[in-house]
Formats: C-alpha cells, sequence, structure tokens
C-alpha cells in the first residue's frame, strides 16, 4: 500500500522545482476512496542537488490554508536552507475524522520528497499549529510514522482534545520537543491541558523546551513563528544531554525581536 500510494505521489512534476508551488492529488486506492488533498511546498533558491538539506514537514491549523501555513514558514526555511512540505489535514485534525489515514499520507509526502531533493535524514522537523500542533505531539507519542524526526515543534498547541491524554501514551521516551506557546493564549491562559502535558514530558523526563511568546495569543504571526522556529530547531540540534529540561528560555536578542515585532492580538 505504502510502495503503491508513493508511485502515485511521485508523478508529481516537483523536477527539482525551487520557491513555492503546490499540488492538488487525489489519492484513489481502497484506503483513502478519492480522498482530495493538497500539499504545499517551498523550496529556498539556494537549494543544491549535491548538498543535503534539512526538511520541515507542516500541518496547518484545522480550516488554516495549507499555502498560508507554508508562507508562514519560508522566512525560516530560507535562513536555515531548508525545504517545506506542507500537508492539507481537509480542514480537521490530522487523525480526527479520518481515522489515522492522514498519518499514512505524512509517511507518503516524506517519501515523495526525498525521493526529489537532497534531504537530510538527520534533519526532518515535524511542526504543527493549533489542533495539528496537538496532533503532531500525538504522532510522536504514539509512534504512529516511521518517519525519522530529529526534533517536534507544536506551535500554539490546543491540547483540548478528549483523546489527547498524554498519560496514557506507551512511549516512555519521545523525538526532542520544542513547544512554543502565547502567554495571551486561551489555550495557555485559561486551560489546564497545556500544563498537564508539560507535566506529563516531566514525568517522562523527556528532552524539551518551552518558550513562551510575550503578548502572542492563538495565531501564526510570521515574525513570531519564525523567531521561535529558529530557537527550536537550533535546540533540536544542539548536543544536550540525555533526558534535559530547558524550561521557557529565549536568547536575550529573540526576546528583544519577539517584543518589537509582535503584533498583540
Amino acid at each position: 500500500m505504502r510502495l503503491c500510494l508513493f508511485l502515485l505521489l511521485s508523478s508529481m512534476a516537483f523536477a527539482q522545482s525551487t520557491g513555492s508551488f503546490h499540488q492538488d492529488h487525489t489519492f484513489n486506492s481502497s484506503d483513502f476512496n478519492n480522498l482530495n488533498r493538497r500539499f504545499s511546498f517551498y523550496v529556498p533558491a539556494t537549494y543544491q542537488a549535491s548538498q543535503n538539506h534539512t526538511l520541515i514537514l507542516a500541518l496547518p491549523g484545522c480550516g488554516v490554508a495549507p499555502n498560508d501555513f507554508r508562507d508562514d514558514l519560508r522566512n525560516i526555511a530560507d535562513s536555515l536552507d531548508a525545504i517545506v512540505a506542507c500537508l492539507d489535514a481537509g480542514g480537521n485534525a490530522i487523525t480526527d475524522e479520518y481515522g489515522g489515514r492522514e498519518v499514512k499520507l505524512l509517511e507518503y509526502l516524506y517519501d515523495s520528497v526525498q525521493a526529489h531533493y537532497s534531504i537530510d535524514s538527520n534533519a526532518v522537523y515535524l511542526t504543527g499549529f493549533s489542533c495539528n500542533g496537538r496532533e503532531a505531539m500525538r504522532v510522536v507519542l504514539e509512534e504512529l510514522t516511521t518517519v525519522p524526526f530529529a526534533g517536534v515543534i507544536p506551535y500554539s498547541g490546543a491540547f483540548n482534545h478528549p483523546n489527547f491524554n498524554p498519560p496514557s501514551f506507551a512511549r516512555s521516551q519521545v523525538s526532542p520537543v520544542c513547544l512554543c506557546m502565547g502567554t495571551r493564549d486561551y489555550f495557555y491562559t485559561q486551560l489546564p491541558y497545556y500544563h498537564d502535558l508539560i507535566d506529563s514530558l516531566q514525568a517522562r523526563q523527556a528532552q524539551f523546551h518551552e518558550i513562551l511568546m510575550p503578548n502572542v495569543g492563538h495565531t501564526t504571526v510570521r515574525a513570531s513563528t519564525f523567531l521561535t522556529s529558529i530557537s527550536c530547531v537550533s535546540w533540536c540540534t544542539s548536543a544536550l544531554p540525555s533526558n534535559s529540561h530547558l524550561g521557557g528560555i529565549i536568547t536575550p536578542t529573540i526576546a528583544l525581536l519577539l517584543l518589537l515585532l509582535i503584533v498583540p492580538l
């Protein structure tokens, strides 16, 4: 099944394209029953096939167009010389409505990008916004995919879904996690679920890093997305001791830029 769908994805006319582009595709296998999905990509102009590049797989929030979320990540892609591949979850959380089928699409998207571009398999990151910030965590905590993520970056995760219960997940160790949350985000200020996740990660002695963004609500303001993602990727790739936790750390430069660039919501 994975090979069959991978062959369908391989027919997409990537042809070593650079810049922003997307592909609309219908998956007509028995498992997907004519499922329509858009895959949105950004490849920096500096891309060179002779070099391995970072890959960021991105899951837009519920109702957020994949092209828009891809565009939110273009600055970080340029800064890291990274490729962004964004999966349209159909306006729903990645596993909520479709029983996990979107997780397969995430694997096929990874396979297809890897087949057409030079990817550093040790520098593949998963990020998601809002409902799919939560689902990015589920993908890692429940080991729903074989994609070798170097880190997961939930951005303003909506961790309030009844099926999201971190203490119940069997996996004791997870990929490095960098949590980005605004101090004015409803899911941080008024609901306990984010703090429950922090407690669960601490109990697992997981490697995680927490970035709190001053005066940011539930949004993907480009300035905050750019700065926090840069910090997260730098942390994930750093040589930290096992089972370490750096909570709420933002470098003075990043903190100043956040205060100057982020528009309060």
